[in-house]
């Protein structure tokens, strides 16, 4: 997760290797006061495969 245009790395996660579909990761970020837009960046290997259906913010608290 970036923000700032890609300037400011709020969050990096990894991905294990797995063979069926399944939820990535749940993981918890925090989102500091003034960032008004957020990325969403997932960055591949040659040999990876990796299909991207969505995700989900949400507020503190949930």
């Amino acid at each position: 997760m970036v923000a700032k245009r890609g300037k400011v790395v709020l969050a990096r996660f990894s991905v294990p290797a797995m063979k069926s579909p399944m939820l990535l990761r749940n993981e918890t970020m925090h989102v500091p006061d003034g960032i008004l837009d957020l990325e969403v960046r997932l960055c591949l290997s040659g040999q990876d495969d990796l299909e991207a259906a969505g995700y989900e913010l949400l507020p503190d608290g949930n």
